[in-house]
């Protein structure tokens, strides 16, 4: 998220004496750049974003297991956004190592290791036999 952001400031940084408008509109793009890449990675990386997956977790719905929607990764990324709401990620997170707030209000949690590939449906491998 780091990272998206200050692309766009060192873009805005270059064309700051060409265009104060245009270096503004980086800024601006850097910014929703970033609030869009925290509220959606999740959902469209199979529950790992770049850290997690340098961390070796991921993120997957409680119910089911399996990754994390779009959907789910909005909600459990909101909390992070709501003053103070940090202490209650930190007592929760004390309480359940694997759940904070936004994962309760998603339902989803964090497990340990790289996400198992993708189930083929049996018409394709019947047609795999098939061939």
């Amino acid at each position: 998220m780091v990272a998206l952001m200050l692309v766009f400031v060192i873009l805005a940084a270059t064309v700051e004496n060409v265009s104060s408008h245009l270096a503004g509109a980086f800024r601006i793009l850097g910014a929703l750049a970033a609030l869009a890449y925290r509220l959606l990675v999740d959902g469209f990386l199979q529950g790992q974003g770049v850290g997690k997956r340098r961390m070796g977790i991921r993120v997957v719905a409680s119910s089911t297991g399996h990754p994390c929607g779009v959907g789910q990764s909005v909600i459990r990324a909101l909390p992070i956004f709501i003053p103070f709401i940090g202490l209650a990620d930190v007592f929760l997170l004390l309480v359940n190592k694997r759940r904070r707030l936004g994962d309760f209000l998603a339902r989803t949690e964090v497990l340990q290791g790289i996400p198992p590939p993708p189930t083929v449906r049996k018409s394709r491998a019947r047609a795999k036999q098939k061939a």
